[in-house]
């Protein structure tokens, strides 16, 4: 899949909504000293809440706020969904009010522009799951955070500027909307589903005992790659991974990060490529930075030790017609013919009036097919850089002053940081 292809991927993500809220955690910091904040047993107020036709229950299970970010999960249950029926999320917007103004912290990507999904996305990261999905109803978690700042890109560049979130005060209003939203029923048909309501949330805040949040670059040099780890954030269910990879190679790449945590291994399900956004190609930089969604049930409270988040490795991606070079078919087939006596014809052709370069299959072995012959040859076309590249993270206790703001990040090559590193097989 490319990394165009990937966005479109992340694009389908939709989110999740809901009704009752119980057990209650959330953060708090104040220029003038507030401390961080958690709430483990909270018995929240829940404020008045539009029409729900469906008996539709939401529980905010988890809440954070230290001074770089804004962190939430969301349990929606018995959502009304048939057998039949495949939904990646129903939530379909979320604002946050804080000292009488709304903030944006996520819109249904099926909804929005792509240039409003790359402005919510250079501060909001997201993650939904189907939890149960039974008897014609399911369950999601929905997970959110939102950053005060974009220190995802290589050199500071923000393309969208965001107003950052506020201080909060004793409590804030989160503001949750079950809109409508677009079903798959089986391979081709699509239904909309109806809108359910609006949920107003009022949530407390009290004291948080570990930042988990890092974002402090580091810069690894590896075999014909460098890989630059900007950010690092844990919710309760999954992680985030902000990273910048440099690879003197003008095609597509398909990265996979990798987490280690007391014995525990997770890697990235999805990533979105993040820069360069424009130009739209983005084959012509030899420096791309992406976010990696890697989810991981970590337990709050629990000690965060031994924890190593990086790179695994890196697929080079040669088999779209448009990129692959003459000379590159020709390697392929010279590589090929020696080593599995398969003979192919490079050819070129034409498409919307740009050059592309493909390959067709003229001999094979006798003890194999034309399929498997057409996909060894196409195999041929990629090559992977093998890791992983980690860095440990030492997660720091929660600060008992104001504490003080990150200094900007720097640019790869001014960072001072770098780390030699040779790869494990």
């Amino acid at each position: 899949m490319d990394d165009k292809n990937q966005m479109s991927a992340a694009l389908k993500k939709t989110l999740y909504i809901s009704k009752i809220l119980n057990g209650l955690l959330i953060v708090c910091f104040v220029v003038t000293g507030c401390n961080f904040q958690w709430v483990k047993d909270l018995s929240v107020e829940r404020t008045s809440t539009s029409v729900n036709n469906a008996n539709v229950d939401l529980e905010i299970t988890w809440a954070y706020r230290d001074e770089g970010r804004l962190g939430i999960e969301i349990l929606v249950k018995n959502y009304p969904l048939a057998q039949e029926a495949t939904l990646q999320c129903p939530i379909t917007r979320i604002d946050l009010e804080n000292g009488g103004k709304s903030y944006l912290l996520y819109k249904n990507p099926d909804q929005i522009s792509l240039n409003e999904f790359y402005k919510i996305k250079s501060h909001n990261n997201w993650h939904c799951a189907i939890k149960r999905h039974q008897g014609g109803f399911a369950d999601y978690l929905f997970s959110l955070t939102h950053f005060n700042e974009d220190r995802s890109l290589p050199d500071g560049t923000n393309y969208f500027q965001n107003d950052p979130l506020p201080e909060l005060f004793d409590s804030s209003v989160i503001l949750i909307e079950l809109g409508q939203v677009n079903a798959l029923f089986g391979p081709q048909s699509m239904a909309t589903l109806p809108f359910l309501g609006s949920f107003t949330l009022d949530v407390k805040y009290s004291e948080i005992k570990e930042k988990l949040t890092w974002q402090n670059s580091q810069k690894f040099i590896g075999d014909s790659i460098v890989i630059q780890v900007n950010r690092v954030a844990l919710n309760p269910s999954v992680t985030w991974l902000n990273a910048c990879i440099m690879i003197p190679d003008n095609h597509n790449w398909i990265p996979k990060a990798k987490l280690e945590s007391n014995g525990y291994l997770a890697y990235s399900t999805d990533y979105l490529l993040i820069y360069p956004v424009y130009p739209s190609t983005s084959f012509v930089s030899d420096q791309r930075c992406f976010i990696f969604t890697i989810p991981y049930s970590y337990s709050i409270g629990s000690p965060l030790s031994d924890f190593h988040i990086g790179i695994n490795q890196v697929i080079i991606d040669n088999t779209n017609p448009g990129q692959v070079e003459m000379k590159d078919c020709e390697a392929v087939g010279r590589e090929i013919g020696e080593l599995k006596s398969i003979q192919i014809n490079c050819w070129k052709f034409e498409t919307n009036g740009q050059p592309q370069h493909w390959f067709q299959v003229v001999s094979y072995p006798d003890n194999m097919t034309y399929q498997e012959a057409y996909d060894i040859v196409e195999t041929a076309f990629t090559n992977t850089i093998v890791g992983p590249w980690m860095l440990s993270i030492d997660f720091q206790p929660a600060m008992t002053t104001s504490p003080t703001s990150h200094p900007p990040v720097e640019k790869p090559e001014e960072l001072i940081d770098v780390i030699q590193s040779t790869p494990s097989p």
